[in-house]
């Protein structure tokens, strides 16, 4: 559901009947102070929706994540710690903490546009007070013209352990 007077997420949730059809039954409105660009659910991370968000607006574009509990319970969407170093965030993909000792958001940065040509991959521990990565960490290097839209995490090799693809 989008509004003119601020961008509102419709979350909702599906529930079965008898007859293999669905049933759809709002749950709220959850609101996103930035228009959403990307969303995530994951088993990684049960009951919560992480949300980037920019503006687009060259040099003075303001941009989150954000993360809003959608389970039993529910509350507001609240801004995950750090986000304003990750410029103009992507699509997001939640990290199994098998991987780096917590949840994870993988989160690609940059765009094709003249303020933002240079992005990045950027890792940030999936928590409104996270404990083990206080901030988002760059995980590739400053590469003109290069931006990234999203980061898989898939075993490429056969090794047993998760590589990262991005693209």
């Amino acid at each position: 559901m989008i509004e003119r007077s601020g961008l509102r997420l419709l979350v909702v949730a599906l529930a079965a009947i008898a007859s293999a059809a669905y049933k759809l039954q709002i749950k709220e409105n959850i609101s996103i102070p930035l228009p959403p660009g990307f969303t995530a659910l994951s088993p990684h991370l049960p009951g919560k929706l992480v949300v980037s968000s920019f503006e687009a607006t060259p040099f003075i574009g303001k941009n989150g994540v954000f993360m809003a509990d959608v389970g039993k319970t529910s509350g507001p969407a609240q801004e995950l710690p750090g986000t304003n170093v990750v410029n103009w965030p992507n699509s997001l993909t939640l990290v199994n903490r098998s991987v780096f000792g917590f949840t994870a958001i993988a989160l690609g940065d940059g765009f094709l546009v003249p303020s933002h040509t240079t992005g990045g991959v950027y890792i940030m521990e999936a928590s409104l007070q996270p404990q083990t990565l206080k901030q988002p960490a760059k995980l590739t290097q400053d590469k003109k013209g290069w931006f990234y839209h999203q980061a898989e995490f898939v075993d490429v090799d056969g090794d047993g352990l998760e590589d990262i693809v991005t693209a």
